[in-house]
């Protein structure tokens, strides 16, 4: 049998060096810093990825949760 589908809520919370946290729950799972022509997200095991737009690294971010949750 399949897991069941649950919601959970993503927020950010903008910090005061402009990054933003990502929270799943209650949990930080990452950090996303924009420049001007890259964004990077930093995992809180110290990996990063990192992509050309603000919703392409956040959707991967979400993405890499999900795997290994």
């Amino acid at each position: 049998m399949g897991k069941k589908d649950r919601t959970v809520p993503v927020t950010l919370e903008e910090q005061k060096n402009g990054a933003l946290d990502v929270m799943i729950g209650k949990q930080k799972v990452g950090q996303i810093t924009v420049n001007e022509n890259l964004v990077t997200a930093k995992f809180e095991d110290g990996s990063q990825l990192e992509g050309k737009n603000f919703d392409e690294v956040l959707g991967r971010v979400i993405a890499e949760y999900n795997l290994h949750s």
